[in-house]
């Protein structure tokens, strides 16, 4: 059985829900995506993605109870499952192996 790797996109928002932890929500976790990667990300991509990976199952949401703060509009909240666990596992395993004895990478001479 062949296994099928997550993007890298995929990666930085199980790592951002896994931060996160239960304050991991479309806003924080959009916060947390722009400040690693030094992007802008859309919200809508965003949303898209955290769907998918729930369709996928490494990913859960539940929401929030309702805030005064928000005009009473709950909070999706997302988790990370323990296949969205075992895929960011299992990429970064790879990861280390592809890039193993590599060192600094330079531009090659011409």
């Amino acid at each position: 059985m062949s296994t099928k790797f997550i993007s890298r996109s995929e990666e930085f928002l199980l790592l951002a829900v896994w931060r996160l932890r239960e304050n991991a929500y479309g806003v924080t976790i959009r916060n947390q995506i722009n400040e690693a990667t030094g992007k802008t990300w859309a919200y809508g991509a965003l949303f898209v993605m955290l769907c998918r990976l729930e369709k996928k199952g490494y990913l859960t949401s539940h929401f929030a109870d309702p805030s005064s703060q928000r005009g009473g509009k709950s909070k999706r909240i997302f988790k990370l499952s323990s296949l969205g666990v075992k895929a960011l596992r299992e990429i970064r395993k790879v990861q280390i192996s592809v890039w193993s004895e590599i060192g600094e990478l330079s531009v090659p001479q011409e």
